[in-house]
């Protein structure tokens, strides 16, 4: 499922939810991931993540999910705080080197019950 926001006539955020398969146990699938949020750098900070976000929330509700889970680096703060001020939560914290950095980066996971 993707979502996307327009601006007159330009496309200036998208967010998509993709269903986790669960192949182990063969149970009703439950969780959804939201795989990817952008907003056009000319737009941020003017609520359109937040507006998409609740899009997706709703929507993944109303598909009767229980859950959405996220992964996202320290390099997306504002991200992330968002993520918070939303319900979710940092279920843990994972340091990994990012590809051709020396240093670790911390992956944030997080998650939002229904």
């Amino acid at each position: 499922m993707e979502f996307i926001e327009n601006y007159d006539t330009l496309i200036v955020g998208t967010i998509a939810l993709k269903t986790q398969e669960d192949v182990t146990n063969r149970q009703p699938i439950s969780t959804i991931k939201l795989k990817r949020m952008s907003v056009s750098s000319n737009f941020r900070g003017k609520g359109i993540g937040r507006k998409l976000l609740a899009h997706a929330v709703d929507e993944a509700s109303a598909l009767s999910y229980n859950r959405i889970i996220l992964v996202c680096t320290e390099m997306q703060m504002p991200a992330i705080s968002m993520y918070l001020t939303h319900g979710f939560i940092t279920t843990r914290i994972i340091n990994k080197p990012l590809m051709f950095v020396l240093l670790g980066i911390n992956i944030h996971y997080m998650e939002k019950k229904l």
